[in-house]
């Protein structure tokens, strides 16, 4: 495929009930999920290969992680990395929880939950335990806070810097770019949270307004537009690849 995968807001794949499927590659998964206060969620598990991680959108996740319980709202992200035991479930305090879910790589995820859709048997790197154990490392960003590197016409919040994937907030400003069309190795995606993204994407200058996605996949040309009114939005680069030391400075 030589072209950005575009996806408009609320589309995607429909798995199920509550699953939209934002982007399927060996790399990164990212689906958008959506469940009521009785989602039952996964118990105690861990993943030998890949990160599992966590934006929430709207409502409140409960995320077991080792032998503690974690509440994330809207705006909180939690990144477990490979080996450490977690599971979730939503919280009953809220009628609606939505949050974005991302395997990197994907790791035979989206495969999986394809299958149990169908009611078929499927493997996938998962791995059950009887009970929450181990320790609990992973990383946590509230709303307004973690590793936030400020400059004028931008704000660039790192919520997960691992090897399989670099995952960033930006709050870009008016003056913010522009990033000339350029391409990478992996892949690098966006879903805005605020605002109008404005993209140089599939050949041309488009405008992506709020909940839509957008991945440029390896060596798949695309850039970002001059900011003239303040927007919000997620980046995922699978995997990191040096991207966040990149962005630090390092």
């Amino acid at each position: 495929m030589d072209s950005a995968v575009v996806i408009e807001p609320g589309g995607g794949e429909r798995l199920g009930t509550h699953i939209r499927v934002k982007l399927e590659r060996p790399e990164l998964s990212v689906n958008e999920v959506a469940v009521g206060p009785d989602f039952v969620g996964t118990g105690p598990h861990y993943h030998e290969h890949h990160v599992d991680a966590f934006y929430v959108l709207e409502g409140e996740l409960e995320i077991l992680c080792g032998t503690e319980t974690l509440r994330a709202g809207a705006g909180a992200s939690v990144a477990v990395p490979p080996g450490i035991v977690h599971g979730f479930t939503s919280s009953e305090a809220h009628e609606r929880t939505r949050y974005l879910n991302l395997h990197a790589p994907d790791s035979g995820f989206i495969e999986y939950i394809r299958r149990r859709t169908r009611g078929e048997d499927a493997e996938w790197d998962s791995i059950d335990v009887e009970e929450p154990r181990g320790p609990g490392d992973r990383e946590v960003t509230e709303p307004d806070s973690g590793e936030r590197l400020e400059h004028a016409v931008r704000t660039i919040t790192v919520r997960a810097a691992q090897p399989q994937l670099c995952f960033l907030e930006f709050e870009a400003r008016r003056g913010f770019g522009p990033i000339d069309p350029h391409e990478h190795d992996g892949i690098d995606s966006f879903y805005v949270l605020d605002g109008d993204l404005g993209l140089w994407a599939n050949g041309a200058e488009q405008r992506f307004e709020l909940g839509s996605f957008v991945a440029a996949l390896p060596h798949v040309e695309h850039g970002i537009l001059r900011v003239e009114e303040p927007v919000r939005f997620l980046n995922f680069h699978a995997p990191d690849d040096g991207f966040a030391a990149f962005i630090r400075g390092d």
